[in-house]
């Protein structure tokens, strides 16, 4: 765990125990393999909350899906339009082929 995190874990609620896998990650089904190196169920970790609310908290959103995984469906007139989730992420998503999407 970097030392910039290790001070301010407690605001992401990375899992102490796990420090590679935030706090909220199980293994199990319906889980992505690889992402913080072990299987984490990004459903259970995901916010709602509309473009408006993303501008106000853009930066801390982006930490969260950094350091924790977490990810923020982004909702315009409450209909989702798009998740914001970390490069590491993404680029496991474009990694896969495109049958296992």
């Amino acid at each position: 765990m970097s030392p910039w995190l290790k001070d301010h874990s407690h605001r992401f609620g990375v899992n102490p125990r796990r420090p590679d896998m935030p706090a909220g990650c199980r293994q199990g089904a319906g889980s992505m393999p690889g992402l913080h190196g072990s299987k984490c169920t990004v459903g259970t970790m995901a916010e709602r909350m509309s473009v408006r609310e993303l501008r106000d908290n853009l930066g801390r959103r982006i930490d969260l899906a950094h350091y924790t995984g977490e990810a923020t469906i982004v909702e315009r007139n409450g209909e989702p339009r798009a998740v914001l989730v970390s490069y590491a992420s993404w680029v496991e998503q474009q990694n896969r082929p495109a049958s296992a999407r």
